[in-house]
Parts: structure tokens; sequence; C-alpha cells
């Protein structure tokens, strides 16, 4: 690998002059507007605390804060947000990786879409560097993108697709000497715009190889010189978008003024909610690869940041990916179900089996055999639904019955069956179930699975929910399956009111409701004209009808129904799997997966085109962020590098008795499972159910048992009630257990 000649300020600095030119307002810069803000809190507050960069490529905006990068796709999805102290800088390329700098750490290190360490490229030249930037559209001799590093000494180029890291000049490709480089933007002609060098305001400019080619000074419409507070960045016109502190100036590489945009707000003295429109201390641009500018906004005087974006501006500074992107593994004889466990490993559930793959697509095992003769223990037919619950156990239903070589046989054996991953060993089975019996009240009645389907574990519970095709309901149990409840459908409006309702796809909200999207004859049907009413009605944790569905969506103009698996991400927007029937016979005529907002209306269509024709996308969150795809006629299931959020992995919380009293203390216990994370505990307690006191936080083991722990509430009256709660929190949120009352002497 050459190295390029090292160029030095101090010897350039007489071969140039500065390109100071003075011109009037140019050529309006069309009609910005801002559409929307990221990185605030519930009331539209800046939240991103300690940013110190802001860029954008193609997948989106990448912001470093203390707390670590966070990468955000096009619609303000967190896609991830790995823990990271002291960045200084973070940018991602084509390929999804992300490149970080820390101080105190002088080396480049690379992560994939998961926020995973994948290599460190160690830095001989130069130390402390502050800031990445991805130079896609410029590859070095090798056809390779460059990384390129602001360091208190200079710019740093490497080659990320080199694979020796530990020779210390292996992945250096180049360097310009740029004394004092305080950060720095790559124009579309491949030249350097540094802002703050040698300690000025001003913007020089340089030459690909570091040759001093004057600055850059923009004058406003009055003639006042425009001070940039950070440095500019470039849509793909060559416009120049430079913070000045309150606005956004535009301007061209060779500094004629264009425009400004953003109005200055004038609350600087105190904090307060931002208004919109209004920008508070702009520190930094960038444009996306729809031409948007991103602008890094928040009040100098605190350390609190957010994201706002302005559309109708620029053009494109690169091609948008592909949205999403999807990569698939082909999985032969399998692609009827899936479930996807705690570490992102994917179970497809098939002929008679379930293939185990790892997160990458390899496949590493297999799970149950197929049935032999009715009845077997163990024995699956046709897998239609796949769940892994936290501690690894793997509950499959089985529908047709399939002889040893997985071929389907006329008979049936519906059920419920259970293994555990670590060996994919047997351990039970259901065939049916006790529920109460509504024709005699206080008795119960034996009911047999039918057409047992999708299966899904509830986060907040961990109970395990069965969709019962053939018995058109949806059933709740707990994972030992005892029967908890069914849902009950509704006539779904404009429906032929005497045909059954079906479910057809179901999945939880943050809170622990149920979203059950249902299906019904319209009333227009015939055998030759087969239209569906369709809807997804939401229930709540005890199975009440919340009256707060939605009408089923449309799609290529078609009535639509959603089947699967419904989503719902952190920010309470939901993923519906849809497929529409055309009134002509009923075939499935397309697919695909929209993207809802939490009140049920269509923020935009997703993987259309992506799957086989006319079939609906199962899908199952893993606790990376990923989709897991199911294509079941193509026998393939695919990865989706799409951001649905987070598994939630709640703690359970478990309020204790009372162990110990006294006149002034009374001593209780509480327990809970931390879900395989870092997690605290306390007791809250007080005079009423407000509470208004608190034990010290006690943190528990980071493991999957349940833990219990005894806690002292002091400062108590004598001969007085008290009621106390245990309060349980984690990264994947906080949870309360039942409020119990305690007594003093």
């Amino acid at each position: 690998m050459t190295r390029r000649a090292v160029v030095s300020i101090a010897t350039l600095a007489t071969l140039a002059t500065a390109m100071t030119m003075l011109v009037p307002a140019g050529a309006a810069p069309g009609t910005p507007y801002q559409d929307t803000a990221f990185g605030t809190d519930p009331a539209g507050n800046p939240a991103l605390s300690n940013v110190v960069s802001l860029t954008a490529g193609p997948y989106g905006v990448d912001i470093a804060t203390s707390a670590g990068p966070v990468h955000m796709t096009s619609a303000g999805e967190v896609a991830y947000a790995p823990a990271m102290s002291g960045l200084t800088g973070f940018a991602t390329d084509a390929q999804d990786r992300g490149f970080v700098t820390q101080s105190g750490q002088d080396a480049l290190t690379v992560l994939d879409r998961l926020g995973n360490v994948t290599k460190s490229f160690p830095l001989s030249q130069f130390t402390g560097p502050t800031l990445v930037v991805v130079e896609p559209s410029a590859p070095d001799n090798d056809g390779h993108e460059l990384v390129w590093l602001a360091t208190p000494s200079g710019l740093e180029a490497l080659d990320p697709s080199v694979t020796n890291t530990t020779d210390a000049d292996a992945a250096e490709f180049a360097f310009v000497d740029l004394n004092g480089s305080g950060g720095f933007a790559i124009a579309p002609d491949h030249s350097f715009v540094v802002a703050a060098s040698e300690g000025s305001s001003k913007l020089s400019h340089y030459s690909r190889q570091g040759v001093y080619l004057g600055d850059i000074v923009v004058h406003d419409s009055y003639g006042n010189v425009v001070v940039a507070t950070g440095p500019p960045s470039f849509d793909g016109s060559g416009t120049m978008f430079i913070p000045d502190g309150h606005h956004v100036v535009e301007a061209t590489l060779d500094g004629t003024y264009l425009g400004v945009f953003g109005q200055s707000d004038q609350h600087t003295d105190a904090p307060h909610p931002p208004d919109v429109g209004q920008l508070d201390g702009v520190a930094a641009t960038a444009v996306d690869c729809r031409g948007r500018v991103m602008v890094l906004d928040g009040n100098p005087a605190n350390s609190l940041r957010r994201v706002v974006r302005y559309s109708g501006i620029g053009t494109s500074p690169f091609p948008c990916p592909a949205d999403p992107p999807v990569t698939s593994v082909k999985a032969t004889g399998f692609g009827s179900s899936i479930g996807v466990d705690r570490a992102a490993q994917v179970y497809v559930g098939g002929n008679g089996i379930v293939g185990k793959f790892d997160a990458s697509g390899h496949r590493i095992g297999t799970i149950g055999t197929a049935g032999a003769t009715p009845g077997q223990d163990g024995g699956l037919g046709f897998v239609f639904g796949v769940a892994v619950s936290d501690s690894g156990e793997v509950f499959a239903a089985s529908n047709e019955y399939v002889d040893s070589n997985g071929n389907i046989l006329t008979q049936q054996d519906p059920k419920i069956v259970e293994f555990h991953s670590a060996g994919g060993h047997y351990v039970h089975q259901w065939r049916s179930f006790v529920e109460p019996n509504p024709a005699a009240p206080g008795t119960t009645m034996t009911t047999a699975f039918v057409t047992p389907g999708n299966l899904l574990i509830r986060p907040t519970d961990k109970h395990l929910f069965v969709l019962d095709f053939g018995l058109h309901r949806l059933l709740e149990f707990t994972q030992s399956m005892t029967f908890v409840r069914s849902f009950v459908l509704t006539t779904i409006p404009g429906s032929l009111s005497n045909t059954p309702t079906f479910p057809t796809a179901f999945g939880f909200r943050s809170d622990g409701s149920v979203l059950i999207g249902v299906r019904q004859r319209a009333a227009s049907w015939t055998p030759t004209n087969q239209t569906w009413v369709s809807s997804v009605e939401h229930f709540s944790t005890a199975g009440a009808d919340l009256g707060d569905g939605w009408s089923g969506p449309t799609l290529d103009g078609s009535q639509s129904f959603v089947d699967g698996w419904i989503i719902t991400r952190p920010d309470g927007t939901m993923l519906w799997p849809v497929s529409s029937n055309l009134p002509t016979g009923g075939n499935l005529a397309s697919s695909g997966l929209l993207q809802m907002d939490a009140q049920g209306h269509i923020i935009r269509r997703m993987l259309e085109g992506a799957l086989s024709a006319g079939v609906v996308p199962l899908l199952a969150p893993d606790c990376q962020g990923n989709l897991v795809a199911d294509d079941n006629y193509a026998e393939t299931y695919r990865v989706i590098h799409y951001a649905a959020g987070k598994c939630v992995w709640l703690p359970t919380a478990s309020t204790g008795l009372m162990t110990k009293h006294t006149t002034t203390s009374v001593t209780v216990t509480g327990s809970s499972n931390p879900s395989d994370q870092v997690t605290k505990m306390r007791v809250l307690y007080g005079a009423t159910t407000a509470y208004g006191k608190a034990t010290a936080w006690v943190t528990l083991p980071c493991d999957n048992t349940v833990q219990t722990r005894t806690f002292a509430l002091t400062g108590l009256l004598s001969a007085h009630t008290y009621h106390y709660r245990v309060q349980v929190q984690n990264g994947s949120g906080t949870v309360s257990g039942v409020d119990r009352i305690a007594k003093t002497l």
C-alpha cells in the first residue's frame, strides 16, 4: 500500500492567497421547511446528551454522544446505539458499518450494524482523533471507500478493507497535515473545507492533495461576514450548508451567498421548549441521501441537543440504498413459521422438524422428528408456529401429520410440542386444554386443538399465545399451557354478518395489550366474487375489547388483511405484514409490510416486490433490532435489516410479604428475574399508594434466575399502616410489583 506525501501548511501557505469573495444575495435557495425533529423527549425538548458530532451516510444520520453512537434511519428510527464512553466521532458507510473514535484511544473502532465491535485500527501518525467522515464516492487505488479522521494535527485517511490490524501502518492510506483542524467536510470535487483552522472561525479550502487553496469567506445580503460555528456539509450540487449559531447559511464552494434558513430563537437566556422552525444554537449540519438537511441544534448553555430536519432544499449527495436491504438464506424444507431467541438465533418450522440457524443464517441444528405413527410423542407434523422462551424452551405448533420422510399424510395430529433449544430434546406436548364451559358456568370442558398456528410469547408476563385457525380463536396460556382466556372477536362492519370472523394475525403493545388482525367475508361476497373486509382489534391484558381498533388497510387498491405477527416498536409505531385479494377468486395479489403510526395510519409501505408474489411475510423481531421474515412459498427465511426496535426483555417484579416489623420499621422482600440484563431493584413505600419514599437501589446479578432481596423500610410511625411495592428496572424498562400493606407495632 502506497503512502502519499505529507503536505505541510507552513510550506504551502505562501503559494496561495485567501479567496475572499464579497457577493450579494444570490439565487433563492428553494423553500426549506422543517418537517420533523429527532432526539427529543415526549414534550419536544432536546434530549441528546453531550453531542460531539453529526454526520450523514447512505443509511441515515450518525450522532456521537457522551453515552455512545446513535444511528438514525431516514425515518428517525434508532438502528443501533451501543453504550460507549468518550466518543469523539461516529460515521457509517454504505455497508452499514460504524466507525468510532474515542478519547484516550488512538485507534479507529469498526462496528457492525448491531453495534458489535468487529476490529480496531491503531493510528500511528496522529493521536486524539476528533471526527470521522466516510467518503463513499472517492475510492482509493484499490476501489475501496476511505474513512477520514480529524486529529489535532491534521487529517488521516484509512482503508477499512484492510484486514491486517496488527500492523500499525497497514490501515493508513494517506494523510494531509492540517494544523489545528477543528472539523472538516469533503466537497463533491473531493477537496476539503476545514472549519476553525489555525484557531479562527474561517473556512479554509484545501485540494485533495492537501494544497492550501485559500479561505472561503461568505458575506450575507447585508455584507456581513458569515461566521461558521462548525464545518459545513454539502449536497449533490455542491451547495454548502454552514452552521452559524442560530441559522443555516447556504453558499457555493467559491463563497457565493445563496440564502439562509432557520429562524433564530430569541429565548436563549433560559431553558425552554423549542419552537417549531426556531433554532437555538446550530453546531453542525449534514445532508442525507434525499437532500434533506439535518441540523444539530441546542442551547449552548446546556449539553442537550436535538436534530432538526429540513426538506425542500438540497439535492442528494449520494444514492439512497434499497429500502430495506434484504439478505436471504435458503432453508430448503422449511418456511412455514419462525421464532427468534434472545441470542438472535432463528428457528424455522417446516415438514416434521424445526431448523435452528445462527444470526448469520448458518444452519446449526435440527429440533424434532417427523412423526412415524399418529400420536407419537415429540413427532412433528407440519410446523405452523414456533416460539422460544427466555430460558430456551421451544414451542412448536404442529398441524398436518407427516411420515418420517416429511411427507404430509391425510391424518391430522394437531398439538403444541415443547422442546429445549440447548439439545433439542423433547419435553412435553399438549393436544388439548381445559377451559371454562360457557354452557355450564362453574364447570370446565376439554377442548382439542384444531389448527394451531402462529405462536408468540408476550414479553410482559411470558404468556404463550396460540392462534388456532380451526377454532377461530386466539388462545392465551401460561408457559405450562394452563389456559388463561380466549379473545372474543366482533363482527366487522360491512361484513356478511352470519359468517365467522377469522383471526389472521396478532401482536402486543408495549403495555401488554393485544392486537388481533381479523377478516370476514364482505357483504358482497359470492363464490365467484370473494371479497373480504378486515380490521385490527385492540384488547386489554384482561381480554376486554378496548374499542379502538383500526380498519383494514389497502394495498394495490384492493382490500387487504393483516396476516402474521403485528410488531409494535418502542416509539409506538407498528409493523403490519399485509396481503391483498382481488375480487376474482380471492387469490392473494400482492403483499408487503406497512409501517403504521400509533393510531393506525399508514406511514409508509415496505418490502413490496422483495418477497415471492402474493406471500405475506411472517415477522419476528430479534434482540438486536432486526426483523426476521418468513417468505414461505420460496422456502426461505430472510433477515431483513430494518430497525424494528429492540426486543423488550423486561424483568419480572414480585412484591414479597412483610417478614419483620417494629414500632418504626418494617422488613419486606422483593423478587425479580433480571432477564439476563443489568438490573436494579428497590421498594417504594408510604402512607398511601402515592408512596413518596423509596429504598436505595440494589443491583442484581445479570442472569436468568429469580433473585430475592430483603429491604428495611425505616423512619415509620408507630401503629401505622403503610403501602409498599417492589420496583425493578433494566435496560428494557421499569416494572412494578403489586401493592401490599404492612403495619408497624
